[in-house]
């Protein structure tokens, strides 16, 4: 028996990188995944390398809309029966302008992409994790505001935010 058997965990950006590893790992330990992902080759590669591709679903959607978020959690209930555990992996950042240097569209650009997405897919999950009984949320954020060689371009602790100062 696996530590997540009878879980049904719904993870995004589930078609590379951290997301990918998520989904496998979850799906390895038992849980029942759907991975989500608005890249339909990066999903079709998390299902043939999984290590548990029985478990594992996935479906394309773009968590930072709205309805993006509602058919992610829908095909977890509808593949699954509900939703216990929900991982917002979506995010990231492209090093190389200031705060200065955006416009006010890169801006929410990256806010809709690194903070919205979250929300969105809270917003969704929440009614249907609360009718499953229950269950846990996972938001997991870049290290880049630590600013160690890239960052976002609008992190306070980061030199290149400051030099326009």
């Amino acid at each position: 028996m696996g530590q997540l058997d009878g879980k049904i965990a719904l993870v995004t950006a589930g078609g590379g990188g951290i997301g990918q590893a998520t989904a496998w790992l979850l799906a390895e330990r038992g849980a029942s995944v759907i991975a989500a992902d608005i890249d339909a080759a990066g999903l079709d590669e998390t299902v043939r390398h999984s290590p548990a591709p029985d478990r594992l679903s996935t479906i394309v959607a773009d968590a930072t809309t709205l309805q993006g978020a509602q058919s992610a959690v829908a095909a977890a209930k509808a593949k699954f029966g509900g939703l216990s555990i929900l991982v917002n992996v979506v995010g990231g950042s492209k090093p190389g302008k200031t705060v200065v240097d955006l416009t006010p569209e890169e801006w929410d650009g990256w806010v809709r992409l690194n903070l919205t997405s979250a929300f969105l897919m809270c917003k969704a999950a929440l009614p249907v994790m609360a009718a499953s009984g229950g269950g846990s949320i996972v938001n997991i954020s870049s290290g880049a505001s630590e600013c160690l060689t890239t960052s976002p371009p609008w992190s306070p602790s980061c030199p290149a935010t400051t030099e326009h100062s």
